[in-house]
């Protein structure tokens, strides 16, 4: 279990991992948000629309979950706004019992991928004991050039001859015509 990813984790015990629990609670809410809230509440929500954090913000990501995992196409278009989708559940009967299709269907498919991952695990494991090589991420190392004059170092060769043009104040004879 210390070799397993958190969702992977959640998938095999077949239980939601708590980022999909938290696009499920906040699907909830909104049903309830948009029947009982106050207008204060509403103006809140749009001043801080904008920022990093907002909750507005937050529903797209949930609404692009459910459009994810929900088995069959229902909201508006490609759009995961929290404005196209407030008709839609304001006006739908049935939203709690889609939402919980939309988590069986979330546990079946990361329970799918973690079956995957773990078997890779093991297959990698079993191909190592047996004296096979695994594949190894390459690691490019990125080169950097660095100036004589100075302490510099830049990442391409044309950085440090502008550098160097620009430090010793000299024009390349093509240039001056």
């Amino acid at each position: 279990p210390t070799h397993v990813d958190t969702v992977d984790l959640f998938g095999i015990a077949e239980i939601l991992a708590p980022c999909d629990q938290l696009h499920l609670a906040r699907l909830r809410y909104i049903k309830r948000i948009v029947q009982y809230c106050p207008t204060a509440l509403w103006t809140c929500l749009f001043a801080a629309k904008d920022s990093h954090n907002s909750w507005i913000t937050a529903c797209s990501q949930s609404f692009a979950w459910f459009r994810q995992f929900y088995p069959r196409p229902f909201g508006p278009g490609d759009d995961d706004s929290l404005f196209q989708w407030i008709p839609f559940v304001a006006m739908d009967t049935k939203w709690k019992g889609r939402l919980r299709a939309a988590a069986k269907a979330c546990k079946r498919h990361r329970r799918a991928v973690a079956e995957h991952h773990l078997w890779q695990k093991k297959f990698d494991r079993a191909f190592v004991e047996g004296g096979g090589v695994l594949p190894v991420m390459q690691v490019t190392q990125a080169e950097t050039w660095a100036c004589d004059s100075c302490t510099r170092t830049f990442a391409s060769r044309k950085a440090l001859a502008t550098h160097a043009g620009r430090r010793s104040e000299e024009r390349r004879v093509g240039k001056e015509c």
